[in-house]
């Protein structure tokens, strides 16, 4: 077996990052006025704190095994 790993930084504007956000099931089986209320002040917070954007890191595995005959 073998273990590749990557890391990845993406950055997102506000917008965008709501967008990925929007992606996450939990998000969006909230109630619509919940959701809007939770997106509308990380919004203000990316925008206020965070001079508009956000950078979110990720790491990519990919394990690989070689089947044996058995």
């Amino acid at each position: 077996m073998t273990v590749h790993g990557h890391a990845q930084e993406i950055t997102y504007t506000a917008d965008r990052y709501l967008d990925v956000l929007l992606t996450y099931s939990n998000h969006r089986a909230l109630p619509e006025p919940a959701r809007n209320g939770l997106l509308t002040d990380i919004r203000e917070l990316i925008e206020s704190r965070y001079d508009g954007a956000v950078t979110k890191r990720y790491w990519h595995e990919l394990i690989t095994a070689v089947r044996v005959a058995g």
